[in-house]
């Protein structure tokens, strides 16, 4: 969440010009879809035909726990109602027997009782191969962005309202990957047995895990369990509508039930309370954290019958949440949270390396084609800056390399916070997630091993959350989306893209940081592309990017446009002149005919105080720019107070002056005004343009300004 890194180019401007030029250092390019002919045996093949989804996503009802105090974490999109509870109500085509399967109306093992739903056909599927990678017959989807939208529609919709909802993101972007938590606390409220004979008592109306110990030899369960049957069941459902429109689904394994916790793990302070979901579990409750993982990978495996009779699959698997960081990883007391102690280090990198082992093993023996990460953040390389207690997700990688090297399949996880083409001291950002996948691949290739493939996935990547964009305004975080997602897609090694929160949290305490599109668009998102991020999130459909001239990221920021650049991204506007309420950067704000521009007024069409509108691209060098459009206000087909006369000067090449074009008479036809730049038949290379109105015209009162809508530079 840091600030962009502005570049500053010094420029001579005419007397009246007091400011400094500012550049931005990235220019947005045009990138083309992912390709779809990477050979499985050299990478990760990408699935062309992933279609739209009419799937759900969710989050858990608040009303299913009777602990409030479970499954908070903001960055993962949990929220602070969630816990677990095992009293769900029994369904007549559920499952009691804990299989994952409708059950047989009996109960050939005597367990716990059979209900009375329709035979179910039930097959686990093949069982996994030992020697076969846990990736191996993974294929990505064409479309990287995905969607975490689990807090909005777990517990505030009914079941039509999701449905609606999921038609309409598919409608606009194309569902290709849905990401939820499933947290271990809400799923499993209380301890197992170790004994079959324990069980008959145990779980009356939650769901039991194994069901014999015929079941539990098979799959290498170490104890019986009795997980939440409510909770269960919102995952057959969302999952299995994932698993029906080719969507993906993938999720974050982690929040530790108290009864695994050490009973002195501090946690740290979250939203008033004292968060200790990322408390991992004791030695002792490590098979039970295995045991979680196996129920996971056994019935979400894409050949379990559920208890809707349908099937799903988790294909991505992140194993507990920002590993480096003693607040989401707490080893505490053995290793004090906030403590740099090499040794206290030492221990916290054994410990997740141990759950990464653990979650490999259980899902090896139930599952396959799955890619499994470890969870990291953005803070790359300690810089001085580092909070307490925060190893840096580079010296965790080193651990991990050194405890578990390619004895297992893994990947990383990565949570590029920022300005999406900023490059930030000790960071990582969209704009350079090559330091962690290069990071990755160097350790392969001092192995021997010269590129990733399913056999070897750790330079691999998913992008499992992004956002909290410091920006403030909507238009800023529209240009974060169409940025993130053009640098998501330079990136080879980057799988999928998720989000903390496609929709902004109610309980967000951060305002409006969290959240791709704002709060104000209704659950059915009927008004979602009346907002800029709603726009600029609809671009990234393949269906617009690198398609569409027309679609927001292209119009309003200059990338993913298909080709040649449509218009140029621009940084930043200015102005010696501004009505209160009408600033210069309403012409920059991508909107043609929003938000106006306006001087202050004058008593006769002469501009008597030199009063002048600039705006500069977006760029680290200058562009060529063949064309500058001028969009004025405008109140129905009439035009106002665009100048009849005006002065157009751009930047030198160099950067260093300002070039006048001469005066132009040029007027909106029927709502830009289209100037011819080009010297000789080609662009001009230059860093911006600057409009001096020498002949003002008037507002529908009669009084003169100066005022405009939109500034655009175009090749």
């Amino acid at each position: 969440m840091g600030n962009a890194r502005w570049s500053v180019g010094l420029i001579l401007k005419p007397a009246f010009m007091l400011a400094l030029l500012l550049g931005l250092m990235f220019s947005g390019g045009c990138f083309p879809e992912p390709s779809s002919d990477v050979d499985r045996d050299a990478g990760v093949a990408r699935d062309a035909d992933v279609g739209p989804s009419d799937a759900v996503d969710g989050r858990a009802d608040a009303s299913v726990y009777d602990d409030a105090s479970s499954g908070s974490d903001a960055s993962n999109g949990a929220d602070a109602s969630s816990g677990g509870d095992a009293s769900g109500g029994a369904d007549a085509t559920s499952d009691d027997l804990g299989d994952g399967a409708v059950d047989d109306a009996a109960s050939p093992d005597g367990s716990t009782g059979a209900d009375s739903g329709p035979d179910s056909g039930w097959d686990p599927g093949p069982d996994p191969s030992p020697g076969t990678p846990l990736a191996e017959g993974f294929v990505a989807p064409s479309n990287k962005m995905g969607v975490h939208d689990q807090p909005r529609l777990g517990g505030i919709l009914n079941p039509a309202q999701r449905t609606a909802r999921w038609d309409r993101l598919s409608s606009v972007v194309g569902r290709s990957y849905a990401q939820y938590n499933i947290w271990w606390s809400a799923l499993e409220p209380r301890e197992g047995v170790d004994a079959f004979d324990d069980t008959a008592s145990f779980c009356p109306q939650g769901i039991l895990v194994p069901r014999s110990p015929e079941e539990k030899a098979r799959f290498r369960y170490n104890r019986y369990h009795c997980y939440n049957r409510t909770e269960v069941e919102r995952f057959d459902e969302w999952l299995s509508l994932d698993h029906a429109s080719g969507a993906q689904s993938g999720a974050v394994i982690w929040s530790s039930p108290s009864f695994v916790r050490e009973p002195a793990c501090e946690g740290f302070p979250w939203a008033g309370t004292v968060l200790k979901d990322g408390c991992v579990p004791r030695d002792a409750y490590m098979d039970d954290f295995e045991d979680y993982v196996r129920f996971l990978g056994r019935r979400y495996n894409g050949f379990t019958l559920l208890s809707n009779g349908k099937t799903a699959k988790l294909s991505h698997f992140i194993i507990w949440n920002e590993a480096a960081s003693s607040d989401w990883t707490d080893l505490s007391p053995l290793a004090p949270r906030n403590s740099r102690d090499p040794s206290h280090i030492a221990l916290r990198v054994e410990k997740y390396a141990e759950l990464m082992r653990r979650a490999h093993s259980a899902l090896k023996s139930v599952t396959f084609g799955v890619m499994m990460y470890a969870s990291t953040d953005h803070l790359w390389e300690d810089d001085g800056t580092f909070p307490a207690g925060h190893m840096g997700t580079r010296r965790l990688l080193e651990g991990l390399w050194s405890e578990l090297g390619t004895s297992i399949s893994w990947s990383v996880a990565v949570h590029p916070y920022g300005e999406p083409t900023a490059l930030l001291s000790g960071r990582y950002t969209f704009r350079n997630l090559d330091l962690v996948s290069d990071f990755q691949l160097a350790k392969l290739q001092a192995l021997g091993i010269s590129e990733p493939s399913l056999q070897h996935p750790q330079p691999y990547m998913i992008a499992s959350e992004q956002g909290g964009w410091s920006i403030g305004d909507s238009v800023g975080k529209a240009r974060a989306i169409c940025e993130a997602h053009a640098e998501a897609l330079r990136k080879e090694n980057l799988l999928l893209v998720a989000h903390n929160y496609f929709h902004q949290a109610s309980w967000d305490p951060d305002g409006e940081t969290f959240g791709l599109v704002p709060r104000t668009v209704g659950d059915d998102l009927e008004n979602l592309l009346d907002t800029p991020e709603g726009r600029a999130f609809a671009s990234t459909s393949p269906a617009q990017w690198a398609r569409a001239g027309e679609h927001e990221c292209c119009r309003a920021y200059g990338v993913g446009c298909g080709g040649a650049v449509d218009v140029y991204p621009m940084a930043r506007a200015e102005s010696n002149d501004v009505l209160s309420g009408w600033d210069a950067a309403r012409v920059i704000d991508g909107q043609r005919h929003g938000a106006v521009y306006s001087s202050n007024g004058f008593p006769s069409p002469t501009n008597t105080r030199g009063t002048y509108l600039a705006a500069w691209v977006r760029s680290s060098s200058a562009v060529p720019v063949g064309t500058v459009r001028l969009y004025p206000r405008m109140s129905g087909t009439r035009v106002l107070a665009f100048p009849a006369r005006y002065e157009l000067l751009v930047t030198s090449a160099d950067n260093m002056r300002w070039v006048s074009l001469g005066i132009f008479t040029t007027q909106p036809s029927p709502d830009v005004a289209q100037i011819d730049v080009r010297s000789g038949g080609a662009p001009r290379s230059t860093w911006g343009v600057l409009i001096r109105p020498m002949e003002l015209g008037q507002d529908d009162f009669g009084n003169y300004y100066f005022q405009l809508a939109e500034l655009e530079l175009a090749p």
